[in-house]
């Protein structure tokens, strides 16, 4: 499973863009699947039947779109009429089987991509507690592996260290993927694990601690990306509140226990605050990053309109998974035409209404509604923390297409895996 991890994050951040990457990704967590078939049939055994529920719902999606229909079942389908007209113009007619979704050859990429999700959740259902914290691990190590990653990049001005070909802005940290703002909520996630990894017992573990939190701090705010800097200030303040709140609510014994590591960890977060308010002022990186708040653009509204109006002619179905690029090109409004393509709608919400309709919509309102009452039901930091960390990759989607990428698929998955209890004998 860390291989796994480690293989994600290395070769899955590039998006549909680095098909042959994200396939190696998918190879191996089918290897892992035949390897381990006892754990699989032993999560579809034990686990929660609504997760299980979902887990089946959300691989039916694109399956179900793959499946030919009769002539006369898909021309009265929303959205399809231009297809038909486009047939008989060709001198094919219309009177053909034709599959659900307008972009089969996508929508079966876009069924490959849940491989990895799905091997995590099921494989790493069956783990006891240290092996899922071992897989926390990995996922943080990870992430300071992509900052140290990022700092050779920025220091050798994206001449050296470049995993993928859009890594091309000098001045931004992409670390393992293409897009800034998942590298962003990528660090994001890594310190909402560490902060809900039990506490360190050791001075040397909890100055590593520190010294991890303090390099995923520096890496969000380097990437520059506003929604994960945003993301990264509503995390902290979550992590101070609850170390507040430990402090206070501990009794004599566990406060003087607790007392030493929230002064130096005090001390910590007041040297990085002072590093990071003196890059401001003198004009550094994170003067830059600061500076993009002030920058607006028009575009991705314009591409919400978009992207909206085309979802209401495919509603309330979809066009099917992985078709936006060709649907949207198709309803583009004349005035918002650019020398630019718009390969996706930087809204994931407004791009699962045009792609899935109704369905799509309402699976992934499911699956959040489960996270916050499995977060419920556990009554622990873990589950709390795991919320969070969902509700920031959620968060983000208004914005981007975070689970677009085969790296944060995987990090979601894990991040279910600290939804569940231990002994899985709750249902949810």
């Amino acid at each position: 499973m860390q291989v796994l991890i480690v293989t994600a994050v290395l070769l899955g951040g590039g998006g549909s863009n680095y098909p042959l990457r994200n396939l190696a990704v998918q190879l191996l967590a089918l290897a892992i699947l035949a390897l381990h078939r006892a754990r699989v049939f032993g999560f579809i055994a034990s686990a929660p039947r609504a997760l299980l529920w979902l887990v089946v719902a959300t691989i039916a999606l694109p399956l179900l779109q793959l499946v030919s229909l009769p002539p006369v079942l898909w021309q009265e389908l929303p959205g399809r009429d231009l297809i038909a007209t486009s047939l008989s113009i060709a001198g094919i007619g219309a009177d053909v089987w034709m599959p659900f979704s307008l972009d089969p050859m996508r929508t079966l990429i876009a069924f490959g991509a849940l491989v990895v999700p799905v091997t995590v959740l099921s494989v790493g259902a069956t783990l006891p507690t240290g092996g899922r914290y071992a897989l926390m691990r990995c996922i943080i190590g990870c992430a300071l592996g992509a900052v140290l990653l990022g700092a050779v990049q920025l220091a050798s001005g994206t001449s050296a260290g470049i995993l993928f070909d859009d890594q091309i802005d000098r001045s931004v940290l992409y670390g393992t993927f293409a897009n800034r703002n998942s590298t962003a909520l990528f660090f994001v996630l890594a310190l909402v694990m560490l902060a809900a990894l039990p506490v360190a017992r050791t001075g040397p573990g909890r100055l590593m601690t520190a010294a991890a939190c303090a390099m995923l701090v520096f890496g969000s705010v380097l990437t520059q990306s506003r929604s994960g800097m945003v993301l990264l200030g509503v995390v902290l303040a979550v992590i101070a509140i609850r170390a507040i709140v430990r402090a206070r609510s501990s009794d004599d014994e566990s406060s003087a226990r607790f007392g030493k590591p929230w002064i130096a960890a005090s001390g910590v977060a007041g040297l990085l605050a002072i590093a990071l308010a003196a890059s401001a002022m003198t004009g550094g990186r994170v003067a830059d990053a600061l500076d993009r708040f002030g920058v607006v653009q028009t575009d991705r509204l314009e591409m919400w309109e978009d992207t909206a109006f085309a979802a209401g002619q495919f509603a309330p179905v979809g066009a099917g998974m992985g078709a936006f690029n060709d649907t949207f090109q198709v309803t583009e409004s004349l005035e918002y035409v650019s020398q630019r393509r718009a390969g996706r709608a930087h809204n994931d919400y407004l791009e699962l209404a045009l792609e899935a309709g109704v369905p799509g919509l309402a699976l992934a309102l499911l699956w959040l509604v489960w996270a916050t009452i499995a977060a419920l039901r556990k009554r622990e930091w873990q589950g709390f923390a795991a919320a969070l960390g969902i509700a920031c990759i959620a968060a983000q989607s208004l914005l981007d297409y975070p689970l677009r990428a085969q790296t944060l698929l995987c990090i979601s998955a894990i991040l279910a895996l600290m939804l569940l209890t231990a002994s899985r004998e709750e249902a949810v």
